[in-house]
């Protein structure tokens, strides 16, 4: 079972990011950075079913400071390698 702890973190690091683009709908948000992957190796919707929440965080923050060159909110999720 995940731990629901992580919850609160994950939602404010969405929160950080999400904020530094307000004119976007959260599904906006995360499909314009998932329309990023390879299709032809994985559908973007499987990939994003099988990603693990820490690993999407870290995924729309590099994208999302790769569009602008702006770094939205560091990360401060603790890194579980």
């Amino acid at each position: 079972m995940r731990d629901p702890k992580r919850i609160p973190e994950i939602l404010n690091e969405l929160k950080g990011i999400w904020s530094s683009f307000p004119d976007l709908r959260l599904g906006q948000l995360i499909i314009n950075a998932a329309g990023m992957w390879d299709m032809n190796t994985m559908d973007a919707e499987r990939k994003l079913y099988y990603m693990e929440d820490e690993e999407l965080i870290k995924f729309l923050r590099k994208h999302y400071s790769e569009v602008t060159n702006v770094e939205p909110n560091k990360p401060k999720l603790q890194n579980k390698e």
